[in-house]
């Protein structure tokens, strides 16, 4: 006598007909995340002409890219930080050579400052952005990893991060486009560095602008990663000891991101 189970053709058909429901979701929400992101790609377009590589896949997706763009052509950030280079380095060149066209922003030369740490897309970037209307305000920097450390642990980070701190002193210093406004820009270093891998931008920044009366705009990419959500609580904590105003903007792109905006004024 045998003692296997019988099928159940009912409970076949309604597993059959969850699985099929789960594909078609995924399905829908595939083709709606291309739809948007050539929506997006094409107002990037639009917005700083062509675009030399292709988004998708990339680090930085068109969603965020664009997001960035209007940024930087709605405010006149006089330094601009970024954490972890590639088409976005690209991206933030030609956006701020489209705002220094704007009347109200004629006298912008910000100073952009960035790092990344493998030199193999250390020399990718370079090329990349080599023809930038704005390369010349741009410094690129090969920085390996090396240690970090806080009360919350040990880290692996951008090193040169000093050169922060140097150039804020001199936009602090310039009479005719002082240090007012920072965008930071946090992509790198990757999350298999290590467990909160992209935490130590906010403190490096943080004491980079001691003394400094600023306004900054933080976006971190990759959201959607518990990592990065951890970041983003153990930032704010950082910003409520220092008793600094903020606010956090949730940012439904398809990687997930987040634009942290505070001011250092108490």
């Amino acid at each position: 006598m045998s003692n296997e189970k019988p099928f159940d053709l009912v409970e076949i058909h309604n597993r059959l007909e969850l699985l099929e429901g789960k594909l078609r979701h995924t399905i829908e929400k595939s083709c709606l995340n291309v739809v948007r992101q050539l929506e997006n790609f094409q107002q990037l377009h639009s917005l700083i002409g062509d675009i030399p590589a292709d988004l998708h896949g990339w680090p930085l997706s068109a969603d965020v890219s664009l997001f960035l763009v209007r940024l930087v052509l709605q405010n006149r950030y006089s330094f601009i930080v970024e954490f972890g280079s590639g088409t976005s380095t690209y991206i933030l060149l030609e956006a701020l050579a489209k705002s220094s066209l704007r009347p109200s922003h004629a006298s912008n030369s910000p100073i952009m400052l960035v790092y990344e740490h493998l030199s193999e897309y250390f020399q990718k970037t370079s090329i990349l952005v080599e023809h930038c209307t704005s390369r010349k305000h741009c410094v690129l920097s090969l920085s390996p990893l090396e240690s970090w450390s806080d009360a919350t642990g040990n880290y692996f980070y951008y090193s040169k991060t000093d050169q922060i701190r140097t150039f804020a002193t001199v936009l602090k210093r310039k009479r005719k486009f002082p240090l007012k406004k920072v965008l930071v820009l946090v992509d790198g270093p990757p999350g298999a560095t290590g467990r909160w891998a992209r935490y130590p931008a906010l403190p490096i920044i943080l004491d980079s602008l001691n003394g400094c009366r600023v306004s900054v705009d933080l976006v971190l990419d990759d959201t959607l990663r518990k990592d990065e959500q951890e970041v983003i609580a153990a930032w704010i904590d950082i910003l409520k000891v220092h008793g600094f105003d903020y606010t956090l903007s949730t940012l439904p792109f398809e990687k997930g991101a987040a634009l942290l905006s505070f001011s250092t004024f108490q």
